[in-house]
C-alpha cells in the first residue's frame, strides 16, 4: 500500500500498487509520497525509479517504508531516489 499526501490540506490517498501511485502522482499535485517497498506486480524500488524519470514527478519527495528493515533495503531505496527510509510499524508518538 502506498500513502500519498495531497497538498496543504493533508488529505491522504491510498494506492494499492505502483502503477496506481504513478497515475496519482502524474494527475495530482503531491507534497509527499510514503512508499511501501514490497508490493505485488511492481515493487516500490521500481515505482520510485519511474517517478524519478518523469519531469512532472521527480521533485516529489518519496519516503520509503518497509517492515523488512535492513541496510541493503535502505541503500536500495536511497539509490532508487527515496529521501529517507522508515521501518513499519511506525509509532506515532
Amino acid at each position: 500500500m502506498i500513502e500519498i499526501i495531497l497538498g496543504k490540506r493533508n488529505r491522504i490517498i491510498t494506492a494499492s500498487d505502483g502503477a496506481s501511485a504513478i497515475s496519482w502522482a502524474l494527475d495530482t499535485r503531491l507534497d509527499l509520497i510514503l512508499m511501501d517497498l514490497f508490493m505485488p506486480r511492481q515493487d516500490g524500488f521500481e515505482t520510485v525509479r519511474i517517478l524519478q524519470e518523469k519531469s512532472d514527478t521527480r521533485k516529489i519527495p518519496v519516503l520509503a517504508l518497509s517492515a523488512e528493515m535492513s541496510r541493503v533495503n535502505a541503500e536500495r531505496a536511497l539509490e532508487a531516489g527515496c529521501v529517507g527510509y522508515l521501518g513499519k510499524p511506525i509509532d506515532a508518538r
